[in-house]
């Protein structure tokens, strides 16, 4: 962790770093354990899977919702590390929505009242319709899936010490977002 601070430090973006012992020093020194942790943790999942690299970045990240849903940390790591993209992809395999929930979803959404759907008259713009909501459930249900995966992983594989903890833990003394 020591090593990565210190690279960022001596970096391009160095004068653009907190200063090292204040309350956003340590901020950072937290941030880059976190990511270092979960880059081993989906590198180790990707070796124990046979894995090697994924999809490309864009396929996995291909907007802000998904890192912003991913979180910057995972974000970071999966832009970053073909591996990581690969257990991202395995994880997700199965996450597809069925046309039935996309139907649902769309009925839901796009409702005059109740039960009525306001649909296309054109069928090939309903289908596109149909394709769109279901890309984006199925996007949206596999960062779940993910995050849900990735949670259970790293809680049995990983104890941090203190001062190393996530940095928008409540509990770390240095947590600037408050209720």
């Amino acid at each position: 962790m020591d090593a990565e601070v210190t690279r960022l430090r001596e970096g391009p973006r160095a004068a653009l770093l907190p200063v090292a012992e204040s309350a956003e020093g340590r901020q950072l020194r937290r941030w880059v354990t976190q990511t270092l942790v979960a880059r081993a943790v989906l590198e180790r999942e990707a070796g124990l899977r046979g894995l090697g690299d994924g999809p490309p970045t864009a396929v996995v990240l291909p907007d802000r919702l998904a890192a912003t849903t991913l979180g910057g940390v995972l974000a970071s790591v999966l832009r970053s590390s073909g591996p990581a993209r690969a257990v991202y992809a395995d994880v997700t395999l199965g996450s597809a929505v069925t046309t039935t929930e996309a139907l649902a979803y769309l009925e839901r959404s796009t409702s005059a009242a109740p039960g009525q759907l306001v649909a296309p008259t054109d069928p090939q713009l309903a289908d596109a319709q149909l394709a769109e909501a279901s890309a984006r459930l199925t996007a949206a249900r596999a960062r779940q899936v993910f995050l849900d995966w990735f949670s259970a992983r790293t809680t049995e594989l990983v104890r941090l010490e203190p001062g190393h903890e996530h940095p928008g833990d409540p509990h770390q003394p240095d947590a600037t977002h408050r209720h």
